[in-house]
């Protein structure tokens, strides 16, 4: 719990109720996100990369969301690496690391305005984000079984 005491010390995340229904809506869009990222990958990889990372910050922000927190202030995005990396526990620690991996690129991408997205990391972004997007949505499935959704 010192991971989200620090965050909400420094207004960085802060306590919000929601209704299911929006956290399913954020699951729902982070499914979409990762269908586009597989359309767009064949074309460009710097857009497949960004749906890719897109669609795991949509479900990071939903299971923050399930938790009772929403992200607040600067770092909004770093926030939900750090709170998701705490709340998933060691069993996703190499795909939370892969996502602020990731977060890094897209900060260097959209902030920096250079940097190239190769073909090899577009794909890995791809099956990175495949691969939390299930074991994220199962895990709030098992917290909260009304969540289930047919994706």
């Amino acid at each position: 719990m010192e991971i989200i005491k620090h965050l909400l010390d420094e207004k960085r995340l802060e306590t919000f109720r929601v209704e299911r229904s929006q956290i399913a809506r954020h699951i729902e869009s982070a499914f979409q996100d990762l269908k586009e990222a597989r359309i767009t990958f064949p074309v460009s990889d710097k857009a497949a990369y960004l749906f890719a990372y897109t669609a795991m910050l949509k479900i990071g922000r939903a299971l923050l969301f399930l938790k009772g927190y929403r992200p607040k202030g600067q770092g909004q995005h770093e926030a939900v690496v750090q709170a998701a990396r705490f709340i998933l526990g060691k069993g996703f620690e190499s795909l939370t690391l892969q996502f602020n991996r990731m977060r890094q690129k897209r900060n260097k991408l959209i902030y920096d305005i250079g940097g190239l997205v190769s073909h090899a990391e577009a794909e890995e972004a791809f099956k990175a984000a495949e691969k939390y997007l299930e074991k994220v949505r199962q895990f709030m499935e098992d917290e909260d079984p009304q969540l289930r959704l047919d994706l």
